[in-house]
């Protein structure tokens, strides 16, 4: 059954949180990071400095199935996941909202091979609309790629980037 995207009232964070697009090609790993995120949230808190909560249960979910050998891929164009970061000394003393967004490499590698407006409809519209209103884009690159896939990637990202640029504004 695809993951959903979903939040309840209590599972959302406020507008103004930050949106981090983790953004790559098929099979480059964008949920795994995710669930890697999620497991050094609860083994490395103190290394973090700070403690990470889930509010959807969404990133345990994958942690799960990453630390089990059940990963599979995102099958929806986006799931986004809501967490609070709070750090300090005292929980709470600094809070930062994210809206962690996930999505389907192919729907992403469709955007990225785009010659064309970003705000047009189609099959990447609410992807597309992610990555216009994100904070950052975080570009998962597949670790068994050859130098020169690595490099080709990037290059398709940096095309990609100046695209992003000129439909920002």
């Amino acid at each position: 059954m695809p993951e959903s995207s979903t939040m309840t009232p209590a599972q959302t964070v406020a507008r103004g949180a930050l949106r981090l697009v983790v953004f790559g090609m098929p099979a480059a790993g964008k949920s795994s990071l995710l669930g890697a995120l999620a497991q050094a949230a609860k083994t490395q808190e103190q290394a973090l400095n700070g403690h990470l909560i889930d509010l959807s249960g969404g990133l345990a979910e994958l942690q799960r199935r990453v630390y089990e050998g059940q990963p599979r891929e995102t099958l929806e164009e986006m799931i986004a996941y809501p967490v609070v970061l709070e750090s300090g000394e005292d929980a709470g003393q600094s809070r930062i909202e994210v809206v962690l967004i996930d999505c389907d490499g192919r729907v992403a590698q469709d955007l990225v091979r785009r010659q064309q407006s970003l705000a047009e409809n189609g099959n990447a519209a609410r992807l597309a609309n992610a990555v216009l209103q994100a904070d950052a884009l975080i570009l998962a690159i597949d670790a068994s790629a050859t130098a020169s896939q690595v490099d080709d990637t990037f290059a398709e990202f940096g095309r990609f980037l100046r695209l992003l640029e000129y439909n920002r504004g």
